[in-house]
């Protein structure tokens, strides 16, 4: 695969604006190491660009998404990362008389998508790659994708911006729940996703949007704020396979994005971390969202009978007959009928009772054997 392609379409900071990039570097001290100065050079081009593009966007089209009725209660896919989220938003995309869900080039542009993707899009085909480097999954500039690369790049108020600075990661790393940010970064974060969500409910008109960001997963009472009336599906997956493929993920797609060279030592830390915070939060804050508006399922079940859980899921949430959503489903699980997902090392004996052990109330909580 051409390390080129990888290169511009993994790295989320070709979105960004001038002045949101000027605040990542001063919050990180300007500390970007010498073998990264030509990627901070090249998104610095960027941003120019991106902030210039944008203004055009917004007296162009400020006042129409204004003026756009708010969009219908939108469905948040959550579950921890790699634990199938991605599957199961492609699924709900292919359904595409009931949602939309933001794409690629939407989430990495998100001021200038709208004056842009029209012309944009077709060009970037020949610079993004066919399928994603950590997992081989179809990608391109329509692609359904995460909702969080867009925050990242409105606001800095993301844990992503910790993989680029991973330096500074336990201080991104407060933005998975804000119960510990800043005072006014939370509302900063929600304005910027309403705004978000206001311009891709005028793009796709009155379809459901459906977001998707494992970080939201924390997120349950921001998310009740913003949308009082929304629904939420929570995927889990085995934890000692999460732990794997999140190894995986960190090996392969996060070096596209350094600006500062991670330790090597602190990775399986930091998965722990992440895992706990994620699913403590989710845990704890469930029981706020009304009956009728989650729904959990399994990945091991969506895997094996993807059809059957769709439509649980459906009934559950309330959203309609599924038997029109029937041929859109399976004429995209026919594209990916020969896909597999990535055969990894089993983990070691130590490291598989670390997991065990940090994590067994999760395994209890979710119903997985440790």
């Amino acid at each position: 695969m051409d390390s080129r392609k990888i290169s511009l379409a993994n790295n989320y900071l070709y979105g960004i604006g001038f002045r949101a990039w000027l605040r990542l570097l001063k919050e990180n001290r300007w500390k970007v190491e010498p073998r990264y100065w030509h990627r901070a050079a090249a998104v610095t081009s960027a941003a120019l660009v991106n902030s210039l593009v944008s203004r055009v966007e917004r007296g162009l089209y400020a006042a129409k998404v204004a003026s756009t009725p708010a969009p219908k209660p939108p469905l948040f896919v959550l579950g921890h990362w790699r634990a199938g989220t991605t599957h199961l938003q492609y699924l709900l995309a292919s359904d595409r008389d009931r949602f939309a869900c933001p794409n690629t080039l939407q989430v990495m542009s998100p001021e200038t998508f709208l004056l842009t993707e029209g012309w944009l899009a077709p060009i970037l085909r020949f610079f993004i790659p066919k399928t994603r480097p950590m997992d081989g999954m179809a990608l391109s500039a329509g692609s359904p994708a995460e909702d969080e690369f867009a925050m990242a790049l409105m606001t800095g108020r993301s844990p992503y911006c910790g993989v680029s600075f991973p330096a500074n990661r336990r201080y991104y790393a407060r933005y998975l729940t804000f119960k510990e940010a800043e005072a006014g970064a939370a509302k900063e974060w929600q304005d910027a996703f309403g705004r978000f969500a206001r311009k891709l409910a005028w793009r796709h008109g009155a379809r459901t949007l459906a977001f998707k960001s494992p970080a939201h997963t924390a997120r349950i009472p921001l998310l009740l704020e913003l949308f009082p009336d929304a629904r939420f599906v929570h995927i889990v997956r085995d934890p000692y396979a999460v732990f794997k493929s999140s190894r995986h993920t960190i090996a392969t797609l996060f070096p596209y994005m350094y600006l500062q060279s991670p330790d090597p030592a602190e990775v399986d830390e930091d998965i722990l971390q992440r895992y706990e915070t994620v699913n403590d939060a989710y845990l704890a804050d469930r029981n706020l969202i009304p009956p009728g508006r989650l729904h959990e399922m399994r990945y091991e079940d969506l895997a094996a009978d993807p059809l059957r859980e769709l439509e649980r899921m459906y009934g559950a949430l309330g959203y309609g007959p599924f038997g029109a959503a029937g041929p859109f489903l399976e004429g995209y699980l026919a594209t990916v009928k020969s896909y597999r997902t990535n055969d990894l090392h089993p983990l070691e004996s130590r490291v598989k009772a670390l997991v065990a052990g940090r994590w067994e109330r999760f395994f209890s909580a979710f119903r997985y054997p440790s």
